[in-house]
């Protein structure tokens, strides 16, 4: 999201843009995915809303069909009284989880059709894995792909995960003074392992279809029927806890689902009929920075942008990616 704002905002400046992204469709953790003819969104669940220059894009975007008010929060496992929350949508001591009535947000066909909003007219190059920045000796900048592309500009924007875009820089010997790169190299990311799954039953999930931390090891359900972006399922997205993805991360598909199958027999039973694991090495910066985008210590024309710049949430991406563009206009 950091990296398509940022391309938005330049091009519709009259900058020329270049988006090189390594992946096959665009978007990052804003990701949908087709599983056994169900449809899941398996990274972003959300967006919520805080400053006014974000609401302004919401406001966009909901005009535009494709974002609608999806609700004013979710049951939560943790009830305060150490009982889980019971599938029925109350907790052993019978409460209902409070809810704080801040609105939540989705995409109407899945959490991608917003980058693919933003990628429209824009120059995306997809499955290009850059492996170094280099600057230029006549000036600017020249990014070099695994495959042998290179590109030249006169900036950079890098919205990848900081470990990754310090890898790329120290690919290209771009110098970063010392007390900047303990800053960058001080953020620190936890994992994610999702499982998606076609439920052979209805699965009794609270309104509207989430259940959140119902216990340590799990974060995250929802039923992406219920969410109305599958026609087939309940189409059901576990997120694991950061703990229990970095102990299992490695494990085969196999052993994972084996152990998300038995913390979910304890307290919600349910049969999939088909299932795929989805690993999020870096899913969410644990002490995200606030500073727009980063430019300190680097040369000139340079800007790193991303969650783990402006928060971690979908707002602090697009944040931070609204920085660098107003950075190098």
């Amino acid at each position: 999201m950091a990296g398509l704002i940022a391309a938005k905002q330049l091009s519709d400046a009259g900058r020329g843009v270049i988006v090189v992204d390594k992946g096959r469709g665009v978007g990052g953790r804003m990701a949908t995915r087709r599983h056994a003819g169900a449809r899941f969104d398996h990274g972003a669940q959300f967006i919520s809303v805080r400053t006014e220059r974000f609401d302004a894009l919401m406001d966009e975007w909901i005009a535009a069909g494709i974002v609608r008010r999806w609700s004013n929060g979710f049951a939560d496992g943790f009830t305060g009284d150490g009982s889980l929350l019971t599938a029925g949508g109350t907790s052993a001591g019978g409460h209902m989880p409070a809810r704080d009535g801040h609105p939540r947000y989705c995409a109407s066909n899945g959490m991608t059709t917003i980058p693919k909003h933003l990628a429209a007219g824009v120059d995306v190059r997809l499955g290009i894995t850059v492996s170094a920045v280099h600057r230029h000796e006549g000036g600017g900048w020249r990014i070099v792909a695994d495959g042998g592309q290179s590109y030249r500009a006169p900036s950079v924007v890098v919205t990848a995960p900081v470990p990754q875009a310090l890898a790329m820089l120290d690919g290209g010997d771009v110098p970063i003074d010392s007390e900047s790169r303990a800053s960058l190299e001080a953020i620190d990311y936890a994992p994610c392992i999702a499982l998606l799954g076609v439920s052979a039953q209805p699965v009794d999930l609270p309104a509207p279809g989430v259940l959140r931390r119902p216990n340590a090891a799990i974060e995250w359900i929802a039923d992406n029927t219920a969410k109305g972006i599958s026609e087939v399922g309940p189409a059901i997205t576990i997120h694991c806890g950061e703990d229990f993805s970095r102990e299992h991360y490695e494990n085969n598909d196999e052993d994972v689902y084996e152990e998300i199958r038995q913390l979910l027999s304890e307290m919600l039973p349910v049969e999939f009929t088909s299932w795929q694991v989805k690993r999020w090495r870096y899913s969410r910066p644990k002490n995200p920075l606030s500073v727009g985008a980063w430019t300190r210590g680097l040369p000139s024309g340079l800007v790193l942008a991303g969650d783990a710049f402006n928060g971690a949430r979908v707002e602090g991406a697009v944040l931070s990616g609204l920085a660098a563009a107003d950075t190098l206009l």
